[in-house]
């Protein structure tokens, strides 16, 4: 028996993982207790690049996984997404070229569609490199959906981001061109807590989240990084009509149970 059930928000889970090899029973439990409907992670593979993760290993039960750990020279974005929200995988050459992103397209309610990007920008990328994730920021609003979620690690300190927006030194250097790109595309950056710590270094807002609406994030949470990750976890509601689709099946003495 199919049923049907409506969501009035997609909880979330972010975290750059910094390799999730050693850090599986943190993973899980986090996991277990926060029962979030997308899980996005970042830096899923170690700095390495000799060993990658498979998809094999990244699979959570109950849930399709969308990743490009197994490209070789990626560090690894990597989005969950529950089975009963039935994602689908979207195109990634009608957006950019971008070194590192994973989009992932849910259908919501009235012929809404939601695009969920999870975005590594290495602190070492090229110029060029930056250009295509500029060109990707701006592109996503010209492709038709209603909502827009990016969620990862841009990796940069420059920018100091309030609730007002952000700020940095320079409109001319990468991270103004950045800010720019974010701004003409009137996205909304939620997250104003430093987001990595590490010791004898400032703390910084790294990991950021962006909606084309500025009432689509609440219930916004830092928790502990998984292991010794030096990012924290990041959990958030975000608000949206969508639907919930399971396989009911009656179990023994009338327990009902999901698939």
């Amino acid at each position: 028996i199919e049923v049907t059930r409506l969501k009035q928000s997609i909880r979330t889970l972010y975290t750059n993982i910094d390799c999730i090899t050693n850090k599986k029973p943190e993973y899980f439990a986090i996991i277990s207790e926060c029962s979030p409907d997308v899980i996005v992670t970042t830096e899923t593979n170690p700095k390495n690049q000799r060993f990658r993760m498979t998809k094999t290993e990244l699979h959570i039960p109950g849930y399709t996984l969308f990743t490009n750990a197994e490209e070789e020279g990626k560090r690894g974005v990597s989005i969950h997404v529950k089975d009963a929200l039935q994602p689908t995988e979207v195109n990634k050459l009608k957006l950019t070229e971008f070194c590192e992103t994973i989009p992932v397209e849910v259908k919501l309610n009235g012929g809404d569609k939601l695009l969920i990007l999870g975005v590594y920008r290495s602190p070492n990328s090229s110029k060029e490199n930056n250009a295509m994730l500029n060109k990707l920021i701006q592109n996503s609003t010209t492709l038709g959906y209603s909502h827009l979620l990016f969620v990862g690690d841009f990796n940069y300190p420059e920018i100091k981001w309030n609730d007002q927006g952000g700020t940095t030194q320079s409109s001319t250097n990468e991270a103004g061109k950045f800010l720019e790109a974010v701004c003409d595309s009137y996205l909304c950056q939620h997250v104003t807590f430093n987001t990595r710590f590490q010791i004898n270094q400032e703390s910084n807002i790294l990991d950021l989240i962006l909606t084309n609406e500025e009432n689509m994030v609440s219930n916004l949470e830092a928790k502990a990084p998984v292991g010794k990750s030096d990012h924290i976890v990041i959990t958030f509601d975000y608000n949206c009509y969508t639907q919930e689709t399971f396989k009911e099946n009656k179990g023994k003495k009338g327990e009902i149970t999901y698939k």
